[in-house]
């Protein structure tokens, strides 16, 4: 019989007794679900896979937006980040906002090929756009399933969504 992890939930924003670096949770190339919410409040949600994370903990990735979205972007934008560690039981759920960088040399550094799976012509796509997450509260799950349900239950609630009740009792997949 499998031994049990015990849950843990700690809102990492909040401890301030410790120092927090999201460097050492998340590894470079996880993919986490993000959430623009443009100012009528409907989300805009994408997978993006983390390409950096800096000392203050924004999380930077690169993405191909246009439109109404690049605009949100460039003024910055409030957003939601979740990441599912399954394979050690750990999720992540942040609040905070999202902005381009327009700093060539910084998009040139973090740029890698294996990227134009998520931007298609890479570095010459004009659409390209580098984000920063910059998080002001991280909320933080270790342990069984319970902790997807609660996240899925948190997340429901942080987007608007007040029936999560389909999330809660199931995390079987669902084939679409």
């Amino acid at each position: 019989m499998k031994a049990m992890k015990k849950e843990r939930h700690e809102n990492i924003s909040e401890t301030t007794s410790k120092q927090c670096s999201l460097k050492d949770m998340i590894n470079i190339g996880e993919i986490g679900m993000l959430t623009l919410l443009s100012e009528d409040n409907s989300p805009s949600i994408r997978p993006m896979q983390t390409v950096n994370i800096n000392d203050h903990n924004d999380l930077f990735f690169f993405g191909d937006f246009v439109g109404t979205t690049n605009k949100l972007l460039r003024k910055g934008v409030d957003s939601y980040l979740t990441f599912i560690l399954e394979t050690r039981e750990e999720y992540f759920s942040m609040v905070g906002k999202a902005n381009s960088v327009d700093d060539i040399y910084l998009v040139n550094m973090l740029w890698k090929d294996t990227y134009e799976q998520w931007v298609k012509g890479g570095l010459n796509n004009k659409d390209l756009v580098l984000i920063r997450f910059i998080p002001t509260s991280i909320d933080h799950w270790v342990g069984s399933q319970q902790g997807l349900e609660k996240f899925a239950h948190w997340l429901g609630k942080k987007i608007g969504n007040k029936s999560t009740k389909s999330f809660e009792h199931s995390t079987e997949p669902v084939n679409v």
